[in-house]
């Protein structure tokens, strides 16, 4: 994929640009390279342990790979961090991926 040559590039020229990592990451989920996707993401949070967004994208990654208490774990770890930041966006975002999981799992 062209968009994950250019994250590629940007991470060579900036090997500690987190938010280059998740969003390669998202790329490579998008393509259904799960394993992949979590890699980078796994990278993302080591660089910036406060980027709630990071949190959110291994979490839904981790489902994807049915590893649901992993994926609940990060859902939470990005609802503690958005409520600190205000960040109504992952806010929601990670209530309603905590809701998902909870109706997965009483189906």
């Amino acid at each position: 994929s062209s968009a994950i040559a250019d994250y590629d590039k940007a991470i060579r020229l900036k090997p500690d640009y987190a938010v280059a990592y998740n969003d390669r990451g998202a790329v490579k989920k998008a393509l259904g390279r799960h394993d992949d996707a979590l890699a980078d993401y796994n990278k993302a949070i080591r660089l910036m342990p406060e980027l709630a967004l990071a949190y959110i994208n291994r979490g839904l990654a981790k489902n994807a790979l049915n590893l649901k208490n992993e994926a609940r774990k990060d859902f939470k770890t990005a609802l503690e961090l958005a409520r600190k930041t205000n960040n109504a966006k992952i806010v929601a975002k990670a209530e309603q991926e905590l809701r998902n999981l909870a109706t997965d799992e009483g189906s």
